[in-house]
C-alpha cells in the first residue's frame, strides 16, 4: 500500500512529484489506485489524444520511480490519515474483524493498510526507504503485471503503445521469483472461528447480515470435487456473481 502510494511521486523522466496527475488534469482525465489482498491496482483515464503521453509517464512508474527520501515521511503521514479516515467506516472495521477471526499465521490475519506506527514506528526514514526499494525490486516485475489498455485506436496501434512505452519493465530472475510462501498448506480460517456469530455496533445508523465462507482451491494435481481450480475462479469470480444474489 505504500509502495502503491510512492509511485506517484515522480520518476527519473518525469520527477514533478504531480507530474502525471497534471497531465491527466490537461487532459480531462484522472487516476487513483487501491491495494486489495492480492492485487495493486493501478488505473487512470483520458482524451484519446493524450494517451500517447500519459501512457509515457505511467509506464515510468514501474521502471524508474524515484521513491525520493523527502517524500517518504510526508506519504506515511498520509497513510495515517487515510488509516484514520478509515477508523469510522463501517466496511473497513468489519473487514479488521474477519481478518482478527483468520488463522493467526495466514496473510489474510494481517494489518494490510499500515499506520505511522507500522510503517515507521522508532525507525529511521532511511531505513523504511531501503524496505521500500527492496519490496519494489522483487514484486515489480512483468511476469507478475497485466497491462490493460483501452481506447478507440486499432489493436495494432495499442500493442505497439505498449511496447513501445512498457517494454523496460524488468522480467522475473531466479533469486527474486518465485518467492518463498510460507502460509501455503495453512488454512486461512480454523473450524472455531465459524462456532459462533458476532454481533458488531455500526458507526452509522445500519442495519446489516453479513455471512462469510471460504472457498478452498484444488492443490496441484488434486482430484478433490469440493475445491476450486483457481484458473476456473479468476475466469468466473463467483464472488461477484454470489456478491449479486
Amino acid at each position: 500500500h505504500f509502495c502503491e502510494h510512492m509511485l506517484f511521486l515522480g520518476t527519473k523522466q518525469f520527477p514533478d512529484e504531480n507530474a502525471f496527475e497534471q497531465f491527466l488534469t490537461s487532459g480531462s482525465g484522472g487516476s487513483n489506485a487501491f491495494t486489495d489482498n492480492e492485487d495493486t491496482v493501478f488505473f487512470f483515464n483520458c482524451a484519446p489524444n493524450v494517451l500517447p503521453g500519459a501512457l509515457e509517464r505511467f509506464g515510468a512508474f514501474f521502471q524508474s520511480p524515484l521513491f525520493n527520501e523527502g517524500a517518504t515521511e510526508r506519504e506515511v503521514n498520509a497513510i495515517d490519515s487515510e488509516h484514520q479516515k478509515n477508523l469510522q467506516s463501517d466496511g473497513f472495521r468489519l473487514s479488521e474483524l474477519l481478518g482478527q477471526r483468520a488463522s493467526a499465521e495466514h496473510p489474510f490475519h494481517h494489518f494490510g493498510t499500515g499506520t505511522r506506527a507500522t510503517l515507521l514506528g522508532s525507525g529511521q526514514v532511511s531505513e523504511l526507504r531501503n524496505a521500500l526499494l527492496q519490496h519494489y525490486d522483487r514484486f515489480y516485475r512483468a511476469p507478475l503485471m497485466t497491462l490493460c489498455i483501452a481506447g478507440p485506436e486499432d489493436i495494432r496501434t495499442l500493442v505497439g503503445l505498449a511496447e513501445r512505452f512498457f517494454a523496460g519493465v524488468r522480467g522475473g530472475e531466479p533469486q527474486a521469483l518465485p518467492w518463498p510462501r510460507p502460509w501455503e498448506g495453512v488454512p486461512a480460517f480454523e473450524p472455531d472461528a465459524f462456532e459462533r456469530a458476532l454481533d458488531v455496533v455500526p458507526v452509522s445508523d445500519a442495519r446489516e447480515l453479513q455471512v462469510n465462507f471460504p472457498i478452498y482451491f484444488a492443490a496441484d494435481g488434486s482430484e478433490d470435487p469440493s475445491a476450486m481450480d483457481k484458473e476456473v475462479w479468476r475466469r468466473f469470480n463467483p464472488a461477484v456473481h454470489v456478491g449479486a444474489v
